[in-house]
């Protein structure tokens, strides 16, 4: 019995951390609130977390529209609604100890 449990929880462990693909951080960030949001950018990008602003709503109907990943980079095309309007950006990520993180958005 225990050789079945034993498999049972290399398989499950060795699936990885869902939150930790790409285009779960951007769905992580988008529907994240303001505070929560910082912990999935970089340190260049977080610096505009410490600037008093007014809190912005997370992003509802998130789609994760393209997915491209090429070694420790990673660019993601969203679209999702924000404000009540549909929204359309792309995200680029890069991979720091074992996470990914985004460097750059650009609206479309």
């Amino acid at each position: 019995m225990r050789i079945p449990v034993l498999l049972l929880v290399v398989v499950v462990t060795g699936c990885g951390d869902q939150s930790d693909r790409p285009g779960e951080v951007v769905r992580d960030y988008l529907q994240a609130d303001d505070a929560a949001a910082c912990q999935y950018l970089t340190a260049a990008q977080a610096k505009s977390c410490r600037r008093p602003r007014v809190p912005e709503p997370p992003a509802d109907r998130v789609v994760i529209e393209d997915v491209r990943v090429h070694k420790d980079r990673a660019t993601i095309r969203a679209s999702y609604d924000w404000t009540g309007y549909r929204r359309h950006s792309t995200f680029a990520l890069i991979r720091r100890d074992d996470h990914w993180l985004i460097a750059r958005v650009a609206p479309d």
